[in-house]
């Protein structure tokens, strides 16, 4: 065989080996960028139903927070009213008429302790003074208040002005049913 023969033999045979490299490396890179392709494609999905997750979490979190909105402000709203109902019944009580109240002191009166000393609301203290007249308990300086008294002596003392009676008595006893009934209205 002649040199020039078998150098284009060795020129086919390196041009055929250097075309199979490059094919194989051709297919070697379509195949990383494909799995690189595949990867951002996977990644993206990923991110995306991350975002749509997190989206998700946080619609729900301001709908629950729009509704704590709304619950605080119609509680808040039905407690001003409970105050203004409350408020309605003392301005009502304080309104009756001496004729009407005295029965309800002389009973507050006789349920005190035998000894010690009445401060009547500035309202009731002529009716209270009545009231006192033959008893051991004394009359002292009248109070701001609706009406009613307050008892004092050494060892207690116990409120029994309208204020305190509808605050503390007849409110803590009713306060629960009223609200319910502004339920049922509303």
């Amino acid at each position: 065989m002649s040199l020039q023969h078998l150098l284009a033999a060795i020129t086919e045979q390196a041009t055929s080996e250097l075309a199979a490299y490059k094919r194989a490396s051709d297919e070697r890179l379509s195949a990383a960028k494909a799995r690189q392709k595949a990867s951002v494609v996977e990644r993206t999905a990923a991110i995306g139903k991350q975002v749509e997750d997190r989206k998700t979490l946080l619609r729900a979190k301001a709908e629950t927070h729009a509704q704590l909105s709304r619950r605080a402000s119609v509680l808040q709203a039905r407690q001003r009213l409970i105050d203004e109902i409350f408020d309605a019944v003392l301005a009502a009580v304080g309104a009756v008429p001496e004729q009407k109240i005295e029965s309800l002191l002389k009973r507050l009166l006789t349920s005190m302790p035998k000894t010690g000393t009445i401060r009547p609301a500035k309202k009731h203290a002529a009716l209270i003074q009545k009231l006192l007249n033959g008893s051991e308990l004394q009359l002292g300086e009248p109070i701001n208040a609706t009406g009613g008294f307050v008892f004092e002596s050494e060892t207690i003392e116990k409120t029994c002005t309208f204020e305190h009676l509808i605050s503390n008595e007849l409110r803590s006893q009713k306060e629960l049913w009223v609200s319910r009934e502004l339920s049922l209205i509303s």
